[in-house]
């Protein structure tokens, strides 16, 4: 058999499904591949995943090097792949079951343990130090893409330099990286948007009000669950249009200041085109807030939400969102030896349900990368020395949303 057509066998597409037939969602994972050619038989892994130009797929047969491409629907029922390197000619294949067969080769759809890794914005400031252990983070867990969520209070507050924040985005958002919303309820941006400031409830309650001065921000503590869903649509929609204006478009995904992500506000960024939330964690990660309002909000708001929740929909009135769980919460909370163990404790529960993904979602703040980011990469790299060989990706979270929609779907 010629080079070529055994690469052929490698580019197993699908007809798929009529829920997948739309966009090849439930195309998107891991796959293991078996087959026999001319040499006998042979075994491959291949991953297939969401991108701007489509659906990419990359496949690996034994030792050789890896054959990347773009799936495109073909006439009829069938995909078609392109090779970059135009090596072989398209081949279409057929999907039953989690299976890609082509009468010759088969890819059998395999789970894996993906993981997010995200950072929050809190709009307060951006302190070299903190910048720095950022670019140290991406040179100790290489391969390990982030989501931000940005916030575009840095850009509100009183003395704003929008170069300024430009230039400290671009030291730290990589290629790769995703970038998401993330929405305090700050003097400074409330206002620019055009609502009313709101000085409470806040997190630590007990009466405490925020309270902004001249020349100084305040409002961070504020639970954004205050304002009308009107309100957050004007300040949803004013963050993201200054983070464009800064260079900086945003994809799909939201995340609540202190995960206080009440119904009205999913409805709100639901209406303002925001279709991923992450504000969902539990409260058993939060001791540390033990005596505070919010440690008790969490508990309120997302009451049947655990450690090993896996992502779920939620139904608005603007439109569904996928809620994708903090499920490690952030490093400030969590430290590198629980982290750990969460993770080993996900991969176990995935081996149990080999073809099925499992998700799980870890982080840590800008503002407090210095102290915790390190916590973060230890547990990752701990994590990839025990286990070599485990089903483990690590990628954006809309490419979490994406696998994890294929499955509720």
């Amino acid at each position: 058999m010629t080079r070529t057509r055994s690469l052929a066998l490698l580019l197993l597409l699908a007809c798929a499904t009529p829920a997948a037939a739309e966009d090849g969602v439930a195309l998107i994972g891991s796959y293991t591949l078996a087959g026999v050619d001319s040499l006998g038989p042979y075994a491959g892994v291949a991953r297939i995943d969401s991108a701007r130009d489509g659906l990419r797929i990359t496949l690996q047969r034994g030792e050789r090097a890896p054959r990347r491409g773009r799936l495109v629907p073909g006439e009829g029922e069938g995909w078609r792949l392109l090779l970059d390197d135009g090596s072989a000619p398209p081949e279409v294949f057929r999907w039953a079951d989690g299976v890609l067969d082509s009468g010759q080769a088969q890819l059998t759809r395999r789970g894996a343990l993906r993981v997010a890794v995200s950072v929050d914005w809190e709009g307060r400031e951006l302190a070299d130090g903190n910048l720095r252990a950022m670019e140290a983070f991406e040179r100790e867990t290489p391969g390990v893409p982030l989501t931000h969520f940005l916030n575009a209070a840095y850009l509100t507050k009183p003395g704003a330099d929008p170069a300024a924040v430009a230039a400290a985005l671009r030291r730290v958002v990589r290629a790769g990286d995703e970038r998401g919303l993330h929405v305090h309820g700050w003097h400074s941006l409330v206002t620019a948007a055009g609502v009313a400031f709101r000085a409470g409830p806040t997190f630590w309650d007990g009466g405490q009000i925020a309270r902004p001065r001249p020349g100084r921000d305040a409002g961070h503590e504020v639970e954004i669950a205050a304002y009308t869903a009107p309100e957050l649509r004007r300040i949803v929609a004013h963050s993201r249009r200054l983070l464009a204006e800064a260079g900086y478009e945003l994809g799909g995904a939201f995340r609540a200041g202190g995960w206080i992500a009440t119904p009205h506000v999913l409805e709100a960024v639901r209406a303002e085109g925001l279709w991923i939330d992450s504000s969902a964690t539990t409260h058993e990660w939060h001791d540390e807030l033990l005596g505070y309002a919010l440690w008790e909000r969490i508990a309120e708001v997302w009451p049947e939400v655990h450690a090993t929740t896996q992502p779920y929909w939620i139904e608005t009135p603007a439109g569904r969102v996928l809620e994708m769980p903090d499920t490690g919460a952030l490093a400030d909370y969590v430290t590198a030896e629980e982290m750990l163990a969460h993770l080993e404790q996900a991969l176990e529960a995935q081996a149990a349900a080999p073809r099925r993904d499992r998700f799980v979602h870890l982080g840590f703040h800008q503002e407090t990368a210095a102290r915790y980011a390190p916590r973060v990469s230890a547990a990752i790299r701990v994590l990839r020395a025990r286990h070599p060989t485990a089903p483990l990706v690590f990628e954006p979270l809309s490419a979490s949303a994406l696998g994890a929609r294929a499955q509720l779907d």
